[in-house]
């Protein structure tokens, strides 16, 4: 069985979601020295993680390392900090079901859109969490805050998704 780089042949993941319930927080202020390293510590992450999958030993070690350190640091900090100062993002399955998740994620972008069923108002909004840039929608009455670019959104999702395939790719199994 040859297994294909997805890369290679084209394939993409879509996911969005729809909240029954939701806050907006406040986002956690930073520098640009800050986002820049908070950028180079995920690329590094992603590419540890990429060889840890391979099998490379020294990089699950320093990923575990990478997470005591993590630990330690937030034991710390929670002493005198709220966790939402503390954690920018997050996702957790929610409950027994498989697709409820509880996220919280920067919002990116938003839209209020009328159903024309109901006649409610809609959020839509593009949430980044944990690197995952997805479409949310939520009910404005189940949402409490004001959404705004920046600011970050905590919920319930029900999270689906779809692979989009290539329409020009062999299948080699």
């Amino acid at each position: 069985m040859e297994r294909v780089d997805s890369k290679k042949i084209g394939t993409s993941v879509t996911f969005s979601g729809l909240s029954i319930e939701g806050t907006i927080l406040l986002p956690i202020l930073k520098d640009t020295v800050q986002l820049k390293e908070n950028k180079k510590d995920s690329d590094i992450r992603k590419t540890l993680l990429s060889a840890a999958r391979k099998g490379d030993e020294d990089a699950m070690e320093s990923l575990t390392i990478n997470d005591l350190d993590t630990y330690t640091m937030i034991s710390k900090r929670i002493r005198e900090e709220d966790v939402f100062s503390i954690v920018e993002t997050y996702c957790m399955p929610y409950g027994m079901e498989c697709d409820l998740y509880n996220i919280m994620g920067e919002i990116r972008s938003y839209a209020m859109e009328k159903n024309v069923i109901t006649g409610e108002n809609i959020c839509v909004m593009t949430v980044s969490c944990n690197d995952l840039v997805f479409d949310l929608s939520i009910n404005q009455m189940d949402l409490v805050g004001i959404p705004e670019i920046g600011r970050r959104f905590k919920g319930v999702v029900w999270l689906q998704g779809a692979i989009n395939f290539s329409r020009n790719r062999e299948m080699k199994y």
